[in-house]
């Protein structure tokens, strides 16, 4: 744009001139430039977007320092071409709904020149943000929700408008905390989280809760041995068919979800869905341990259960058990042949009564047939008496010591049953495996016959 000074006169046809005469020309060949400014109670800009939180009210300006503004013109997503007036707002204009609305305006000055139209985006947002909560793992059972001690807590916002400023929770009666990452929960049993987000407008949603069961001990697990079996301090004797359970509590928890065991090494685990049996002769460490629903893991217990014929001495170590000769106090059955193997010892002399040795020290051995019985009956061939007929017999006020070591086993190596019976007024065992030889012994013993004529009886039997 620039001014211009015209200068001009006539001449008429005598030759008479006209007094020269100036007009000056400003030309002006630029557009005007319009200004929008948007009020709302609550604006947030992000870029070129402009939020509010309600229907805004818009104010359009426009500068031309030469020929000056004709008129300001403007439209609303893409509608009908307007001319601006004065201060107005979307909802004069009809438009009420949230989401993100085209506004465009352009002026035109006093010679024409006209701006090219501009285009702001200018978002409604008038709803609060949505937040979710979710935890890492969970176990629900019925209306509760049941999470570890270290499973994470997360929050996430969700706002379709102008963004989500922050989130805040609480924890009970905690002191409010602003979410900036996943938490965990020590506190067992039920707990509450309050939590809610506010978004870039100040739309805050209202208060949400979520209510947790917080599971941080593990289940209780013991190990159930049923019959055949022995107890000594803490080894358990068992047969090869003896049932072996575990049974686990998680009383105040979410429940146990699984138990496993393990044979001779903690790292092998097998998932017990019911009783098992140890086949195989020998001492084994049964590891266990139980699992609960949100994953505490019980630390593995063991219990030592031997079900080996070669240990089975330790087995029947058992001091001050005193056992009396009548039918049925020891039993003791071999299907194949065996011997029995034993040792003599005598006793020492004693003033009163006189006690008179019957059978020199040493070892002795004693076949039995298939299917004997070495027991207590004067009429089985094969009774108890058995081992020691090699003893003659004797009157009453003689005596001897016997120290017996039994050895066991089958002629053709194979696997058989072999069964003891201790028993008195109040105590009452039966001992039971599966093997092809077998150790086991009895001492200090004083046989005498003053009690049963013709035979022994036993006073003082101890096992070991």
């Amino acid at each position: 744009s620039c001014t211009h000074t015209i200068s001009y006169y006539s001449v008429d046809a005598v030759g008479n001139i006209e007094d020269s005469n100036a007009t000056m020309i400003l030309l002006d060949n630029e557009f005007p430039t319009t200004t929008l400014q948007v009020h709302s109670g609550s604006l947030y800009q992000e870029g070129d977007l402009i939020w509010s939180s309600s229907s805004p009210l818009f104010t359009l300006s426009a500068e031309d320092t030469i020929s000056g503004i004709k008129s300001i013109k403007y439209c609303i997503d893409n509608g009908t071409l307007k001319d601006y007036s004065e201060t107005t707002s979307f909802e004069t204009e009809g438009i009420i709904l949230s989401g993100i609305h085209s506004f465009s305006y352009f002026s035109v000055d006093n010679v024409g020149n006209t701006e090219p139209a501009k285009t702001s985006s200018i978002g409604i947002d008038n709803a609060p943000p949505q937040t979710l909560i979710s935890v890492s793992s969970s176990y629900v059972n019925e209306d509760k929700t049941w999470i570890s001690s270290s499973a994470s807590i997360s929050l996430t916002a969700i706002d379709t408008g102008a963004g989500v400023s922050e989130i805040r929770y609480r924890v009970g009666n905690g002191q409010e905390e602003i979410y900036t990452q996943p938490f965990t929960i020590s506190s067992e049993g039920k707990n509450i989280v309050s939590f809610s987000s506010e978004d870039n407008l100040g739309n805050i949603e209202k208060l949400n809760t979520f209510t947790v069961y917080i599971d941080a001990t593990s289940p209780v697990s013991e190990i159930e041995v049923g019959e055949k079996k022995y107890i000594k301090n803490s080894d358990i004797w068992i047969k090869s068919s003896t049932p072996v359970s575990i049974v686990s509590l998680d009383i105040f928890g979410s429940g146990v979800k699984r138990i496993e065991y393990s044979i001779d090494n903690p790292g092998n685990w097998i998932v017990a869905t019911e009783a098992f049996t140890l086949p195989i002769s020998g001492t084994h460490i049964i590891y266990y341990r139980a699992i609960d629903n949100v994953g505490n893991a019980e630390v593995f217990l063991y219990s030592r259960i031997i079900n080996s014929a070669e240990d089975w001495q330790a087995a029947v170590d058992v001091e001050g058990l005193d056992a009396f000769a009548s039918p049925g106090d020891v039993v003791i059955q071999g299907i194949p042949p065996w011997t029995v193997a034993y040792e003599c010892n005598e006793l020492p002399d004693q003033a009163n009564p006189p006690w008179t040795s019957l059978v020199g020290a040493g070892p002795y051995t004693e076949e039995i047939d298939p299917a004997g019985f070495l027991h207590y009956s004067t009429d089985d061939p094969y009774s108890y008496h058995g081992w020691l007929r090699s003893i003659p017999e004797a009157s009453s006020g003689t005596g001897m010591t016997v120290e017996a070591r039994f050895k066991i086993e089958s002629t053709d190596n194979y696997p058989w049953d072999i069964f003891i019976r201790f028993e008195d007024d109040v105590y009452s065992i039966d001992l039971g495996f599966t093997s092809t030889a077998l150790h086991f012994g009895f001492a200090g013993s004083t046989y005498s016959t003053c009690d049963l004529p013709g035979g022994f009886d036993i006073s003082q039997f101890h096992v070991y």
